[in-house]
């Protein structure tokens, strides 16, 4: 009976062992590593603002002669009524006023024209005649005649078309002042007091007397857009 009680005693101790074994193994026999993290963001800003106002033929064609009636827009600013353009007429226009913000990404503002001439701009043997020229950035002044591919008034649109359409593909890098990028275009225009065709200048005048006068209008379309994580050269 004594050895049988001693058997019972070392089995009981036996499996005490082993399942201490057990248990040591599990907590011990196995790598462990823990940890938290966290990030937050906000949308990056964009902001960009493009103004209309400055697209009006009011705008970029004033009664320089000071004769015409003029009137408030409904942005405020003072307009002729009745623009026009004749000999000696100038007029300048910057972008940089139609374009504002400060975007937190990069893009590219578009700025894209379409120029029409209307009515009888012909001299006295009915012969195309056009005496306005137009300037765009840093190029040269442009008129029929004066430059390859510039042989008729289509030909003029096309390329002032065509030059503001390059010249207005401006570029800009995150932070940039837009108002300061676009300033980089300006789109003018001129009707020179001399060195035209005098008569067929006074033949346009007495058309616009007779209630048959020439016209022009530029729209302008922008566009601004962003292109990725940086902008192109």
């Amino acid at each position: 009976m004594k050895k049988n009680a001693m058997l019972k005693i070392a089995a009981i101790l036996l499996v005490a062992v082993l399942l201490t074994t057990c248990a040591i193994s599990a907590t011990f026999a196995k790598y462990t590593a823990s940890g938290e993290s966290a990030a937050t963001a906000r949308v990056a800003k964009w902001g960009v603002d493009v103004t209309t106002d400055f697209m009006s033929s009011n705008v970029l064609f004033e009664e320089t002669y000071g004769t015409a009636t003029t009137s408030s827009d409904t942005a405020g600013h003072v307009v002729a009524t009745d623009p026009v353009v004749a000999p000696g007429t100038y007029k300048s226009l910057s972008i940089a006023n139609a374009v504002t913000g400060t975007p937190e990404v990069s893009g590219v503002i578009k700025i894209t024209a379409e120029i029409q001439f209307t009515g009888d701009w012909e001299d006295a043997n009915g012969a195309e005649y056009c005496p306005i020229e137009f300037k765009v950035g840093n190029g040269d002044w442009i008129k029929i005649g004066t430059t390859d591919g510039v042989d008729d008034m289509a030909g003029l649109v096309t390329y002032v078309q065509d030059a503001i359409e390059t010249e207005g593909k401006i570029f800009f890098n995150v932070g940039d002042n837009l108002a300061t990028k676009a300033s980089a275009l300006n789109i003018a225009w001129r009707w020179q007091l001399t060195g035209n065709n005098d008569a067929a200048d006074t033949l346009l005048g007495d058309n616009a007397a007779d209630g048959n006068a020439a016209g022009i209008s530029i729209n302008f379309a922008i566009d601004v857009e962003q292109t990725g994580p940086a902008a192109a050269a």
